[in-house]
């Protein structure tokens, strides 16, 4: 596809060569430019052709550029069309399970490898066809985010209900073979992808280190919205625990033969079996927004904070801290040893059961506004603090559409969201300014 020339950066590589609004180009590296997959690859080549016509005339110059270097070029064409949308029938999706009058955009449904790279989403891949392939081979497109579950094919059909994932190991092969880094996990299902699939999942993708770089494991979650879904059993205390031992076993074996432990399980399992959190000393970043190691950093930071906070007056501050479930014994202990350290400080921590979602939906995250007014009643406090999580956009609105605002009016008391960096949140607790 060819592109008109919106803007040129000054001083960039394309502007020192020349290139002016207006222009169409044609090539660059001798590609064709289809979307932001492919202008990212341009970018980082070092001295490309770019083909390209202005009043007519057809040009072909060299631009200098190191590598990854901006070319400097913007386009009156979308790079970023709409994702491709999921093609599965998972068992456990948590889009059929939402309640109505939900956000619109919880709704989507996206499975989109190019998105997979750009944000970290993650895809199953049963969506793709050799062209995709062939397009994340020669683009070297890495890291992508997969979806396994399960590496059995019969077992990876019952869990996602489409003919296309009993290729998943073909498709690894392919991604491994051709030098792709990969990030996976697994959504364990108690009965159905765990024993000795379990097993040879894990294993298996281990064989493909080290471009399978790590995979988490996190445990399914049922609403009661699941209408006339397949009936799908929870993950009880026994369970997590029983889990979180066969994943350690793993760890070391990997930790021994590969140099990196590779398999995590998500905070959640350790909460579900009333187990304290790891913590991690290798680098856990890419399974973070899996919810692996997040409670283990956020005491590590909070620790650090109670050493500023020592023999701080908070002025007879009266606050109330909102949680969920599986946090709540954790962040209360957390309140304790506040209130210990910091002087006329008073905090209230508040357990909000998911009543929107269901009592086995745990998580912060998943709290709505309503379920939090409820709770709350009417407040005599200074400040609410609500965890930043339950906010999921920039326009600070719940997953029922409530603002904060809205629970302010109900609760009569000013609301604040509550970081999540635990030095953060132990500094906004305090009511003392943070130190630049």
């Amino acid at each position: 596809m060819s592109l008109k020339v919106k803007e040129v950066l000054k001083k960039s590589p394309a502007h020192k060569a020349g290139i002016k609004k207006n222009d169409i180009v044609h090539k660059i590296a001798h590609l064709s430019m289809y979307d932001f997959i492919d202008d990212i690859y341009v970018n980082s080549i070092i001295n490309p052709l770019i083909e390209f016509e202005r009043n007519g005339k057809t040009k072909i110059v060299s631009l200098d550029k190191d590598e990854n270097e901006n070319i400097g070029l913007s386009y009156f064409e979308n790079l970023y069309p709409p994702e491709d949308s999921c093609t599965n029938k998972c068992v456990f999706c948590f889009v059929d399970q939402l309640p109505n009058e939900m956000r619109e955009s919880l709704y989507v449904r996206d499975d989109d490898w190019r998105y997979s790279v750009l944000y970290g989403n993650y895809i199953t891949m049963t969506n793709m066809t050799e062209v995709d392939f062939q397009r994340i081979s020669s683009r070297k497109v890495s890291p992508l985010y997969i979806s396994v579950h399960a590496t059995d094919p019969d077992v990876r059909y019952d869990l996602l209900k489409n003919k296309n994932a009993r290729k998943i190991m073909e498709q690894l092969k392919y991604l491994y073979d051709n030098k792709i880094t990969f990030h996976s996990q697994i959504v364990l299902c108690p009965g159905i992808n765990d024993g000795e699939v379990l097993n040879q999942t894990i294993e298996e993708l281990a064989s493909y280190y080290p471009y399978a770089k790590s995979l988490s494991i996190v445990p399914v979650g049922l609403t009661e919205h699941r209408g006339n879904l397949p009936l799908l059993k929870p993950v009880d205390e026994q369970y997590a625990g029983k889990t979180i031992d066969i994943v350690n076993e793993y760890r070391i074996k990997y930790k021994k033969d590969l140099s990196d432990p590779f398999v995590y399980v998500a905070d959640e399992l350790y909460s579900k079996a009333n187990r304290e959190y790891p913590k991690y000393t290798d680098d856990i970043s890419s399974q973070k927004a899996n919810g692996v190691g997040l409670f283990s950093d956020f005491l590590q930071e909070f620790e650090s904070a109670l050493k500023e906070l020592e023999n701080y007056d908070a002025n007879h501050r009266n606050i109330v801290v909102v949680t969920g479930v599986s946090s709540y014994s954790k962040i209360k202990e957390m309140c304790k040893v506040l209130q210990e350290t910091v002087k006329n400080l008073k905090i209230d921590v508040i357990q909000v059961v998911n009543q929107h979602f269901g009592a086995s939906i745990t998580v912060s995250g998943l709290l709505i506004g309503k379920d939090i007014i409820k709770s709350l009643g009417k407040s005599q406090v200074d400040t609410i603090f609500i965890p930043e999580s339950t906010m999921r956009n920039i326009e600070n609105v719940f997953l029922d559409n409530m603002t904060i605002k809205d629970v302010e009016k109900e609760t009569g008391s000013c609301v604040i969201l509550s970081p999540n960096d635990g030095y953060d949140f132990a500094i906004s607790l305090s009511g003392r300014k943070k130190l630049e």
